[in-house]
């Protein structure tokens, strides 16, 4: 857990340029062999003192550590960035309330595909490391009759040869042929070496011993500045420790299965170990064009979650993730819908209406890129509070007019009534008929 950590650390406070040299430095096998070369003969002397001496002395330096570790080790940089509130903002209740800035990612599937690869490196690594240091010694006494002091002077002559490959050499085979060449040559030189200590005579022994360390050093610092420069502000613990378990798993199967393995032929764990890191050789081989598409959208992701999209002079435009673009797309969609517009019948004509909609933005200069951006917004907006305005003055147009429709047609009804005459009754109507054949009659001198 501590070394995943210090991983993470060093990532987040050391430049890519700077990250072969430091992370060879603190890499596993550095500090496992520094603790296989100096632990054992403190433990054998602090033992002397009673057994259980070696627990209280470790005891004491995590604690002493750990003090010392909270008072002058300050937090790194990009955890501060990214849980620090970009400003206050005060709500109507008075409290302030914070907003941190957004965090971003290269997708899940990506970590996952990184964790999955150079944790399969680190496993089969460490396998080989753990098969050929828990054997080493019962091999050597039962096929050259080695004591204990000899075997004791062979592994540490080992372990200083790997903490000297990783000092010295691991960071200049990094700078000059890269992660994915120096990982290679280090699964190379594990196979020979491991196959080589199941040979004899002695010297063939001795040499592929050696050469094994070297190669389980140069390895280890390879896959594991190759897995940080993958990573990300958001990603990088998750892949740091995911890599670091998949290796602790080997260290724990490596000398499991090491021992089974010598109960029938002790040269068997040696050469499954080289079978293991020409496992780890294959791996690498077949994984190089999937790391280096990853390695690409990382590269088009730089300017993800910074200030400006301009990084040494030169624009590089934002792609999303699988996740981002589902999202994205998702919103979308149910805005079209929400909003009335039939985007699945027209889909084509709305994928012009966006395109015409979202012209290119100029890229020469941040300030130029912002100005039309915020012109352009609003624009857009000018022209949505133009058409609420006139949607609005229609209607109320509309309105008024029906207003005095209704007005003019209640006056017609009134007039219509006005001018039309009485609808008598039956005796009236009889009534009116004499008096008018009767005047009639008068005119021609009757007497009716």
């Amino acid at each position: 857990g501590v070394s995943s950590v210090c991983q993470v650390y060093i990532v987040d406070v050391v430049p890519p340029s700077l990250r072969a040299e430091y992370m060879s430095y603190l890499n596993s096998n550095s500090s496992t062999q520094a603790s296989v070369l100096f632990g054992p003969s403190i433990g054998a002397g602090l033992s002397a003192l009673g057994l259980q001496a070696p627990l209280f002395v470790q005891c004491f330096v995590s604690v002493l550590l750990c003090f010392v570790v909270y008072a002058h080790l300050p937090e790194s940089p990009e955890w501060c960035r990214l849980s620090s509130p970009v400003s206050p903002v005060f709500s109507g209740g008075g409290t302030v309330r914070t907003s941190r800035q957004r965090e971003v990612g290269m997708g899940r599937r990506n970590m996952l595909y990184i964790v999955f690869s150079y944790g399969i490196l680190s496993l089969c690594g460490m396998l080989s490391q753990m098969a050929i240091l828990s054997m080493f010694a019962i091999y050597s006494a039962k096929v050259y009759d080695m004591d204990s002091v000899h075997v004791g002077f062979t592994m540490t002559l080992g372990a200083m040869t790997s903490v000297g490959t990783n000092i010295w050499i691991s960071p200049k085979l990094l700078h000059r042929i890269g992660e994915h060449g120096s990982s290679l040559m280090g699964f190379v030189l594990i196979s020979v070496g491991a196959w080589m200590i199941s040979m004899q005579p002695i010297q063939i022994t001795l040499l592929g011993f050696m050469m094994a360390y070297q190669g389980l050093a140069i390895s280890s610092s390879a896959v594991a500045t190759a897995a940080a420069n993958m990573t990300d502000t958001t990603t990088r613990s998750s892949i740091m420790t995911g890599t670091r378990m998949l290796k602790s798993l080997g260290a724990v199967v490596g000398p499991t299965l090491s021992g089974h393995l010598a109960s029938t032929d002790v040269r068997l764990p040696f050469k499954v170990a080289s079978l293991v890191g020409l496992t780890g050789f294959v791996a690498q081989v077949l994984n190089k064009p999937v790391i280096q598409r990853i390695q690409e959208r990382l590269r088009q992701r730089r300017s993800v979650g910074k200030d400006s999209a301009l990084l040494e002079g030169q624009w590089v435009d934002e792609h999303g993730t699988r996740e981002e673009i589902w999202d994205l797309g998702v919103f979308v969609a149910d805005l079209l819908t929400k909003r009335h517009y039939r985007w699945v019948t027209y889909n084509l004509e709305l994928q012009h209406f966006l395109s015409d909609s979202f012209p290119a933005l100029p890229k020469v200069s941040e300030a130029a890129h912002r100005k039309a951006y915020d012109c352009r917004r609003r624009i857009v907006r000018e022209q949505y509070k133009l058409e609420v305005a006139k949607t609005t003055m229609s209607y109320q147009e509309l309105q008024e007019a029906y207003q005095s429709l209704q007005r003019r047609h209640e006056d017609l009804q009134v007039e219509v009534l006005r001018d039309k005459p009485r609808k008598m009754s039956k005796s009236e109507d009889v009534k009116w008929g004499r008096q008018e054949f009767t005047a009639a009659m008068t005119g021609f001198g009757g007497n009716y």
